[in-house]
């Protein structure tokens, strides 16, 4: 099996040669019988959980999709996509979620082929979009609903979702979905309606935001909940701000569980330029579980690496809830771009700190469309999880 991911992987890193050669020339390719679509990512990944018995994690692994959109036809097109990711090597060098290698660090890009997408659109009423079929979901920042981009694959969802923008000043989205393709090649079945609703007056910097998600699992009832929020973000002169608050409860079969939601998010972020640097403070916080039959706040559909620190310590709310106080700059090299962002982590109740976090990413161009990526992440445990740090070096081509 191992020679045979190899020959695949070869093949495809030929394909990303064969692009690239182009350089600055290369361009999404647009025929009469439709476009093709090309993405490919080359990464590697190291990982040092300071468990007991548990040794350092490396992985090799390459991600392809491979895309097809037809031609507009009547105000109707199809399209679909194939990804496949595949280690580049022995992948008994690292916990994949999958492979049994528990006593490695974990690195959660399990080898595997599915059909990513594959939805029909239509647009033949004013303002309005709709598609059925599997499909890429994101919401907002991906805070409650989003496509786990970082990992290999990616997190997709069989759905029926309607956007609408007939009033330049409204967007409506709606979403019902049966379905999450997860990033473990699995399928999670639900029943889950998905509302969105986002509001900018004409000839302002001012977006207002509100939102339903309410999740009903056919495997884990716990998670089952009603979350209800209101996002306001804006635009001064210097800076930009984001405030939100969500509430979240009971919904479905979580009264049936034992432990059912109730729980608030708060999150309050400033971010403007100084100089050539741009900066950012915030402060997040998702609640615990304030009594012994309820739950702290969830966020299972949600695209959580990019929340509360790259090394990935804070995949499930602690029962004691979670206040994340972060602080950023980035800030340009040349054509390179480097982010430094530095986390820590308390309950949101009164207690001992989680712990903190380090976290460093350099992206630069190398040619054309290749680009590429260096990122680190150090988090330090006081009073939940353990040391972690990850590195990746990471190539990504896309047509």
């Amino acid at each position: 099996m191992t020679s045979k991911r190899i020959t695949i992987a070869a093949f495809v890193t030929f394909l990303v040669l064969l692009a690239t050669a182009q350089g600055s020339q290369a361009q999404a390719i647009k025929t009469d019988t439709g476009t093709p679509t090309l993405d490919l990512r080359l990464r590697y990944e190291w990982a040092d959980q300071a468990v007991p018995g548990r040794r350092t994690g490396s992985a090799t692994t390459l991600r392809a999709r491979l895309g097809y959109l037809t031609p507009n036809w009547n105000a109707w097109d199809l399209f679909g996509e194939f990804e496949g990711v595949w280690s580049l090597g022995d992948d008994d060098k690292y916990n994949s979620l999958l492979n049994g290698v528990t006593d490695r660090a974990v690195i959660a890009d399990p080898d595997g082929e599915e059909l990513n997408q594959v939805w029909l659109r239509y647009r033949g009423l004013a303002g309005s979009n709709l598609k059925i079929g599997r499909q890429r979901l994101i919401l907002d920042n991906a805070r409650f609903v989003g496509n786990v981009g970082w990992r290999q694959n990616e997190q997709t969802f069989d759905a029926i979702s309607l956007e609408n923008s007939h009033w330049p000043e409204l967007k409506l989205h709606y979403v019902y979905t049966d379905s999450a393709q997860t990033i473990l090649f699995s399928s999670r079945e639900m029943q889950a309606h998905l509302l969105n609703v986002r509001y900018s007056p004409d000839s302002s910097n001012i977006a207002i935001t509100g939102y339903a998600y309410l999740l009903d699992f056919d495997d884990n009832a716990t998670l089952d909940s009603q979350t209800l929020g209101l996002r306001l973000s804006g635009q001064t002169a210097k800076l930009g701000y984001t405030l939100e608050y969500a509430s979240q409860s009971d919904y479905a079969d979580s009264s049936d569980a034992g432990v059912k939601p109730r729980a608030d998010y708060y999150l309050l972020e400033v971010q403007g330029p100084i100089g050539p640097i741009t900066g950012t403070l915030g402060y997040e916080v998702l609640q615990g579980d304030d009594h012994a039959d309820t739950a702290p706040f969830s966020t299972p559909l949600a695209t959580l690496h990019r929340f509360q620190g790259w090394a990935d310590v804070f995949l499930t709310t602690p029962a004691s809830g979670i206040a994340d106080l972060y602080v950023g700059i980035g800030f340009p090299v040349g054509p390179t771009q480097t982010r430094l962002v530095y986390h820590d982590f308390a309950p949101d109740a009164a207690g001992p700190d989680h712990g903190e976090e380090y976290d460093l990413l350099v992206s630069f161009p190398i040619r054309g469309k290749l680009t590429g990526l260096i990122k680190y992440a150090h988090y330090e445990a006081q009073g939940f999880g353990v040391d972690t740090q990850r590195f990746w070096l990471q190539f990504d081509f896309q047509l």
